[in-house]
């Protein structure tokens, strides 16, 4: 170092000098070394969130649904939107942001659903999120948000109580009238029961308690429609299925509730009811050893009589019998399961009865050689494997002209056990006395499709204009039609119940109203055996979905699943249709006016 020191003299002082520099620029910080072209480093993405603000949660039911947006990690948003997530996302509203808010509210209405109720159906759950823009580009979504909206006319929410009953009808809503409410009501107090008239805004116009003689509300009670014409014209029957069963015939003059007559079978077990066109009831009750079928009037101190339903065998039997079915000229026939306990065959019959002089008689079926039997056997007996085929009753219903019996599960060759389930049509023939009918020349429905159904067929129910057979297994759904015999399928497949639910009840609407119909799904709590499977749905809970059809061609209208776990009214729903066809639904403590059948039908069309 010293030769190049000697060697250049002159640049000693500059070599020195930039040392010092050197030394200086390393004690200054990094940044000013180089040009700041670039703000600080944040991170790619930052926090969305996105919440209903409805009580409802998640399922929501009513005219709007609240939805607020929160924005953490962002400093000014400038663009914010709810999307739909499915197939494709799709923008369905923007949401205003203040400068240096981070949170905005934004309610979604009926025109924000409508482009998707006619692919996905209305109330089914949709997927939405949120997706915000800071005003330095950075874009962020949040986590996906499930959303079910029914849009309803109104909701009516008591301060306190509840707003419809546990079970209830609704009655009036023709040509602009008032629909006011029938149910039975449980003072949990008094430990009392009553049968109330109420309106949509819980005013109790009247009500029957009914005191020492109490009707036992609960998931089986029901309140029957009213008779129509006649001298008991306006009588309705209320009554509980179970344990020591009562009924009681009532009516309604103006708002006031009158009761007439009252009917109790002690040490007895109502099983079923039906009523004729002149309001008498007809009932099942059992005791431990034995059936009968009774015939009350709902005129007070009318006497009643009964007949025996006689089994065909000596073992000691279960029996599950349907709701008797009504034919002119005063002839009921019941279908009724007979399982003779520790048997590998069981039987379905059906037992004819005629009504002459308002005295029930047993009607005779033949023995082999053509003569009647005794005791009295049943007019048709179909042998059956009874721990694989039997529902909780047989499914039955008759013709709207009353000629045709149609009946599951059946087949032309009386061969249940060994065939897939299938519906049946019989034809009933006027016996020689042409007092009476027999069954005669059964066929098969839905083209002869003997595989139509998965399992047995629980329930039949025949619309209003007799066109339309609904017939229901546990989870599914079919429409047969009575005229042509085949199957109508909405969107080419029967419709199936959501989740672990069972089809519980048909509702259909007032003749005139077209085919409305209201499907009620519940839960069932626990396997039970036949026998308590078959107490009226003690096993099973309060309904928890619905599902509307205005039509059999058109298929599902909407479906609601309520969240509740159904097992009690109040995590429950219950619906009833008035007069007029307009849809009413107890949706836990409160009571909701549908849209009109036509206004949900528009929606669902593209």
């Amino acid at each position: 170092m010293a030769y190049m020191t000697s060697l250049y003299p002159k640049y000693g002082w500059m070599r020195a000098g930039w040392a010092g520099v050197l030394c200086a620029l390393c004690l200054l910080p990094l940044s000013s070394c180089t040009e700041n072209k670039n703000p600080p480093l944040l991170p790619a993405r930052f926090n969305v969130s996105l919440f209903s603000l409805s009580p409802d949660g998640s399922n929501i039911i009513g005219n709007s649904v609240p939805l607020e947006m929160n924005v953490d990690g962002c400093g000014n948003v400038s663009q914010a939107q709810v999307l739909y997530v499915g197939e494709s996302e799709q923008p369905i509203v923007n949401v205003a942001f203040s400068p240096e808010k981070h949170s905005a509210k934004t309610t979604l209405e009926t025109k924000h659903f409508t482009p998707f109720y006619p692919q996905h159906g209305i109330a089914v759950h949709l997927s939405l999120k949120a997706r915000a823009k800071c005003e330095d580009g950075r874009v962020s979504d949040s986590l996906p948000l499930s959303i079910s909206f029914l849009p309803v006319t109104s909701t009516f929410k008591p301060e306190t109580g509840i707003a419809a009953t546990d079970h209830f009808v609704a009655i009036g809503g023709i040509n602009g009238t008032p629909t006011t409410f029938l149910g039975c009501s449980k003072d949990v107090t008094q430990q009392t029961f009553s049968l109330v008239h109420f309106d949509a805004e819980n005013n109790l116009h009247s009500e029957i308690n009914f005191g020492t003689n109490p009707l036992a509300c609960n998931a089986s009670t029901q309140i029957s429609n009213p008779v129509n014409g006649g001298p008991n014209s306006g009588y309705r029957w209320a009554y509980t299925l179970g344990e020591d069963g009562r009924l009681f015939a009532f009516r309604l003059q103006g708002k006031q509730l009158v009761l007439d007559a009252a009917h109790a079978f002690p040490g007895l077990i109502l099983r079923q009811f039906s009523m004729d066109s002149e309001g008498n009831a007809f009932v099942v009750v059992s005791s431990t050893k034995e059936y009968a079928l009774f015939r009350l009037s709902p005129v007070a101190n009318q006497a009643r009589n009964f007949v025996k339903i006689p089994f065909s065998e000596t073992l000691p039997s279960v029996a599950f019998p349907s709701p008797p079915l009504l034919l002119s000229g005063g002839i009921v026939l019941l279908p009724m399961w007979n399982v003779p306990m520790n048997a590998t065959r069981g039987r379905l019959e059906i037992h004819s009865f005629t009504l002459n002089n308002d005295v029930l008689e047993a009607q005779c079926g033949v023995n082999e050689i053509g003569m009647p039997a005794n005791p009295c056997p049943p007019i048709e007996n179909i042998e059956f494997n009874p721990y694989r085929d039997v529902p909780m009753a047989p499914a039955a219903v008759l013709s709207k002209d009353g000629l045709r019996l149609f009946l599951a599960p059946a087949d032309p060759n009386h061969n249940i056990s060994d065939t897939p389930y299938a519906v049946v049509s019989y034809e009933l023939k006027p016996s020689v006395d042409a007092a009476s009918r027999h069954l005669y020349q059964p066929s098969l429905l839905a083209g002869g499709r003997a595989n139509l159904f998965e399992s047995p067929v629980t329930k039949l129910s025949l619309s209003k204009d007799g066109r339309f057979l609904v017939a229901s297994t546990d989870t599914s759904i079919r429409f047969l039609d009575t005229t042509q015999g085949r199957e109508t399928l909405p969107l080419g497949k029967p419709l199936t119940v959501s989740g672990k639910l069972y089809v519980t009840e048909h509702i259909h609407g007032p003749q005139g109203s077209g085919d409305s119909l209201i499907l009620l799904n519940s839960p069932f709590f626990s396997p039970g055996d036949l026998f308590s499977k078959w107490l009226f749905g003690e096993n099973f809970g309060w309904p928890t979905e619905a599902i509307a059809i205005d039509s059999p061609e058109k298929g599902e209208l909407w479906r609601f699943s309520y969240g509740g776990s159904g097992d009690q009214p109040l995590n429950a729903i219950a619906v009833a249709i008035d007069e007029g066809g307009q849809m009413w639904m107890r949706r836990g403590a409160e009571l909701v006016q549908l849209l009109p059948q036509t206004t949900y039908r528009n929606l669902r069309t593209p």
